[in-house]
């Protein structure tokens, strides 16, 4: 009789098991069924948001000072490189970079901050400038650009 309750109670705990939904097992001292969240959380969302907000201000304050020297490197290059100056003086040079600066619209430097080497009919122009872009308040930051370029044997 004991041998056929003990059997009973197995059959029935196996039964029990057997007939309860498949439920996602909890971690121990959370309820059964809820799950952990994912994700970002406001307080994250913000921190984030505030720091890409800084990234493209200073970025869109140091892109102009940038833009500006790849346009004097463009006008140095095409200065040098013009047959029509082969066998200028750098007096020449400079009334031609001028010219193209003044189309160009380049501010930062002057004919007058070239410096020019001819080594036979080998040519190098170069110019060397800081610009100071302002960031905030009394907060700024200095570049130093130095653009050059040569044409010639």
């Amino acid at each position: 009789m004991e041998s056929e309750i003990g059997e009973s109670a197995s059959q029935l705990r196996d039964q029990a098991e057997a007939q309860q939904p498949a439920v996602a097992l909890a971690r121990p001292g959370r309820p059964a069924g809820r799950t952990r969240q994912r994700g970002i959380s406001l307080s994250g969302l913000l921190v984030v948001l505030i720091l890409v907000i800084f990234a493209a201000i200073f970025g869109f304050k140091l892109i102009p000072p940038y833009m500006q020297y790849l346009t004097i490197q463009k006008v140095l290059s095409a200065t040098v490189a013009d047959p029509g100056l082969k066998e200028a003086s750098p007096e020449e040079f400079r009334k031609a970079y001028s010219r193209r600066a003044q189309v160009e619209g380049i501010t930062a430097i002057t004919a007058a901050d070239l410096q020019i080497e001819k080594r036979g009919a080998a040519v190098e122009m170069s110019a060397g400038y800081s610009v100071k872009v302002p960031l905030a308040g009394n907060a700024s930051i200095c570049i130093d650009f130095v653009a050059s370029s040569s044409a010639g044997d």
